[in-house]
């Protein structure tokens, strides 16, 4: 598709004058033109969960079917290209990216999404910053391994009687999530206060402790 096939509105217009403003397309407008070629189903997966080890890179799949072709593109998000707002929310950028990328091809659209850039300016020069966020303490979401899970879900059953899924626990919840999660479950059960129910679960988790 051609620039100039792409609705104005769906344009935008992104740099530092004099010779540095790009044009790139928004995510709306690029799901506005998806809808409008029309696809059969699009997948989203996680690939890689954000954790220290990785330098909490988030890696998502995207899988866009469209009559007998199949589109399949990645996108990627990590504190340090994202601005320290996104910073927490970095599984759901590499999600949309992911999406943006796949679009992109399926549509035939060479101008890169707006999202697929960090524009949170520094306050400085405008220019984008790279995020100051750094594990441990630092704001960022620490996601489950396998091994966490199933301590979590030990320490669930033995505190108010139900697994971790049976308490609505997603695979890609935090872990502060999931505490939340086990210590409002046991604080409706047991009629005791929030702090009470967030003791509880403490002493539960040192108990657990290897």
């Amino acid at each position: 598709m051609l620039i100039s096939e792409i609705p104005e509105e769906y344009i935008v217009e992104y740099g530092r004058p004099p010779g540095e403003v790009k044009k790139f397309i928004s995510f709306q407008g690029l799901l506005s033109v998806a809808h409008k070629i029309g696809f059969e189903s699009l997948v989203i997966s996680l690939e890689q969960i954000p954790a220290n080890e990785n330098g909490y890179l988030a890696i998502a799949r995207a899988e866009l079917r469209a009559g007998k072709k199949l589109y399949i593109d990645y996108g990627d998000a990590t504190p340090k290209n994202v601005g320290p707002k996104i910073a927490p929310h970095i599984i759901r950028m590499a999600s949309t990216r992911a999406k943006a990328r796949v679009f992109r091809d399926f549509c035939n659209i060479g101008l890169a999404c707006i999202d697929e850039i960090d524009m949170e300016p520094d306050g400085k020069d405008g220019k984008p910053e790279e995020s100051k966020i750094e594990p441990p303490g630092g704001g960022l979401p620490t996601y489950m391994t396998t091994e966490q899970a199933e301590l979590f879900s030990e320490i669930s059953t033995s505190l108010v009687g139900k697994s971790i899924p049976e308490l609505g626990v997603g695979k890609f919840m935090t872990i502060g999530e999931i505490k939340r999660k086990i210590a409002e479950a046991y604080k409706i059960g047991g009629k005791t206060t929030e702090k009470e129910a967030e003791a509880a679960l403490t002493d539960m988790i040192q108990k657990y402790k290897p």
